[in-house]
This record gives C-alpha cells, sequence and structure tokens, in this order.
C-alpha cells in the first residue's frame, strides 16, 4: 500500500512538472502576443482552441477528483497504527495535489487571456487592413497636389492682405469711403 501511495506521489510530481511547463509555455506565448501581433482572422481556431481548453481542464479536474478518491481508500485501507512516515508521504501528496490545483488554475487562466488577446489583436489587424484599404485610394500625386494648393492659398492671402493695404492708401488719399474689414 505504500507503494501504491508511492506511484501516485511520483505520478502527481510528474503531472506537475509538465504542468509547471505549460505554464511556462503558456506565459511566454502571452508575452509574445503582446509583443509581436500578427495579421490574421483566426477567430474560428481561436475559439476551438478555447473549447479545447477547457476540455483538457475539465479531464485534468476529474483525473485530480479520482486521485484525491484513491488517496481517500488508500486512507481507509491504511491501518490505525502505520507511522508518522506515512502520514509525511500523505501529506506531501495532498501539497502536490494543491500545486497542482493551483497550476491547472494558472494554466486555464492564461489561456483565456491568451484568446482574448489574439482576439483584440485579430479586430486591431482588421481595422488596420481596412485603414490601409482606404489610404491606397490616395497615390503621391494627391499629397503633391494637397500641397500645391496649401502653397496656392498663403500666396493669396498674401496678394490679399496686399491689396487691401493698396485699397486703404488710395482711399485716404481720394478720400472715398471703403468698407475694409479688419485685420484678423
Amino acid at each position: 500500500m505504500l507503494q501504491d501511495v508511492k506511484v501516485l506521489l511520483r505520478e502527481a510530481a510528474e503531472r506537475e512538472q509538465q504542468l509547471v511547463h505549460d505554464r511556462d509555455d503558456l506565459q511566454e506565448k502571452l508575452d509574445i502576443l503582446e509583443r509581436f501581433p500578427q495579421g490574421s482572422d483566426k477567430a474560428p481556431d481561436i475559439f476551438r482552441e478555447l473549447q479545447q481548453t477547457r476540455l483538457k481542464c475539465e479531464r485534468l479536474e476529474s483525473e485530480k477528483a479520482e486521485l484525491v478518491h484513491d488517496l481517500q481508500v488508500m486512507r481507509r485501507q491504511q491501518n490505525p497504527m502505520a507511522g508518522s512516515r506515512d502520514d509525511v508521504h500523505t501529506d506531501d501528496m495532498l501539497e502536490k495535489l494543491r500545486n497542482y490545483d493551483k497550476l491547472l488554475e494558472e494554466n486555464v487562466d492564461l489561456s483565456t487571456e491568451i484568446k482574448s488577446l489574439q482576439l483584440d489583436k485579430d479586430k486591431q489587424d482588421r481595422e488596420i487592413d481596412k485603414l490601409r484599404g482606404e489610404l491606397a485610394n490616395f497615390d503621391p500625386a494627391f499629397f503633391e497636389e494637397i500641397e500645391d494648393l496649401k502653397y496656392n492659398y498663403r500666396e493669396a492671402v498674401k496678394r490679399n492682405v496686399m491689396y487691401e493695404e493698396q485699397l486703404r492708401m488710395l482711399s485716404r488719399q481720394f478720400g472715398v469711403s471703403v468698407n475694409i474689414p479688419e485685420d484678423r
């Protein structure tokens, strides 16, 4: 029976190591998504991956429940006179199960956050593509014409100011009243 507990403990430790590895991988993916967004529409894939992650979590939860049940069964079968050494192994097993549970929660949280960020990134990529499409309608000649219009407008304003000044001088010279708006 002690051998069974050791086997269960070893299996739980292996699962814990795997979950730590999975958590680190998910954290790396999250960091990459936050720094380097890619342009593609993967919404159907994201929903499928989210569903698969949820199924995996449910499977792991049921596996955890099975392990806890096995542990309880072993405790019932265990001789009440078993030493404190078995209690230490049992406590270790329970601690491993708690760590397993925490890692499972972190895994789910990171997966959900990755999916959310991926959806946001895809939405922004679509918006960028839309704006690029709108901007593609304007060639360099369009912007050159805008610059020409701005230059011509400035020159026309200068000419108007000069004409107004000459008109004021002529109106004073000949004593004619002219209504010219004040400088802005």
